[in-house]
Parts: structure tokens; C-alpha cells; sequence
């Protein structure tokens, strides 16, 4: 029919008659804010290492992201709980992670490993 991009409808979805995109910028760009920046994922230097980084704040209660990279599966979460922040990482064997809390703490996590700290 030639199109040149993906298939875009402003209709709605199929209950209210229309089909809705789920290949759009503004779902993406959420996504990306909570894989990056909530959860802090983000490739290394070298594609067996990964920066954990993520940031606390606003009204937000919890946050997990997993990225299946070609080593395996990294996790990043946290939740507040008892007024205090409880982060999870989880990488896979054979990597390494540098994690930075928010607080400006650092540890180095080695692959295999799951760390949960306050």
C-alpha cells in the first residue's frame, strides 16, 4: 500500500472501533525513562560489563527492569519499604557491573551474583 514507516492509526483500539499503535515514540520514550534512569541499566565499555545506576524519587514506590543482553538476563530494582530503599541487581555469569545508589555509594558486582542492599 506504499507505506514507508510503520503503520500509524489515531482510531483507537479495537474496542472502540479503531486499532492503536503500540510503535510510538511517547510508549518508547516512558520506557526508556524507566529502563535508563529509574532502574539505571546501561551498557559498559565493554558489552560484558554494565552500569547500574538507578534514581529514586518522586512518587514512585517500586521499579524493576530486566535487559536480556548476549551474556544473559540483567536485573535492576528497588522498592521503599520501611523508609528505607531496597535495590536489587541480578547479572548474569561472566560480566561484571559497576553500581552507583543513589546515596553515592559504590560496589562492583560480579556475574552469577544477586545483591540486595538498603
Amino acid at each position: 500500500s506504499g507505506a514507508t514507516t510503520v503503520w500509524e492509526s489515531g482510531e483507537g483500539t479495537q474496542e472502540q472501533g479503531g486499532i492503536a499503535s503500540l510503535n510510538h515514540y511517547s510508549k518508547g520514550a516512558v520506557c526508556k525513562w524507566l529502563f535508563e534512569s529509574c532502574c539505571g541499566i546501561s551498557v559498559g565499555q565493554s558489552p560484558n560489563t554494565f552500569i547500574i545506576k538507578p534514581v529514586v524519587g518522586g512518587n514512585l514506590t517500586y521499579a524493576k527492569a530486566s535487559y536480556q543482553s548476549v551474556y544473559g538476563l540483567v536485573e535492576s530494582g528497588w522498592q521503599k519499604k520501611d523508609g528505607k530503599t531496597e535495590f536489587t541487581i541480578s547479572i548474569p555469569a561472566n560480566t561484571t557491573a559497576q553500581a552507583i545508589l543513589p546515596d553515592g555509594k559504590e560496589y562492583t558486582v560480579t556475574g552469577g551474583l544477586k545483591i540486595t542492599c538498603d
